[in-house]
């Protein structure tokens, strides 16, 4: 009995020491495909967009971003500009999350040079 109560106590232990490494590594991988995107992203950026948007373990706002890439095609929907307008004046957004949404909102074709920089930042 004592030993699940030890296994159950480390699970928890690894669950909260590693899930911020997985909220970074979606906004990583964000980060990168729109400082690499041209016009809109790859079919292999989509699947990485889509598992994205689709982890319930990541925040909305991370979701709702991951979704607004996916359909990028030479800038983003009027809908997605929106949202992501949404998310980067939303109090309760990371700074991360309001800043990949700013940028992305932002994109015509492809990231600036400065939005690079800030994203390589990521």
């Amino acid at each position: 009995m004592k030993i699940n109560t030890v296994k159950k106590g480390l699970l928890i232990l690894a669950i909260a020491l590693f899930a911020p490494l997985a909220l970074a590594s979606a906004t990583q991988s964000i980060a990168r495909i729109v400082a690499q995107m041209n016009h809109f992203p790859s079919a292999a950026d989509k699947m990485t967009l889509m598992e994205i948007s689709q982890d319930s373990d990541n925040s909305k706002s991370i979701q709702i971003i991951a979704m607004a890439v996916y359909n990028f095609k030479h800038s983003v929907s009027a809908d997605d500009k929106k949202s992501l307008q949404m998310i980067a004046e939303n109090i309760d957004s990371s700074a991360t999350e309001k800043e990949l949404a700013s940028i992305i909102a932002g994109i015509s074709h492809t990231a600036s040079a400065e939005a690079k920089v800030t994203l390589a930042a990521r």
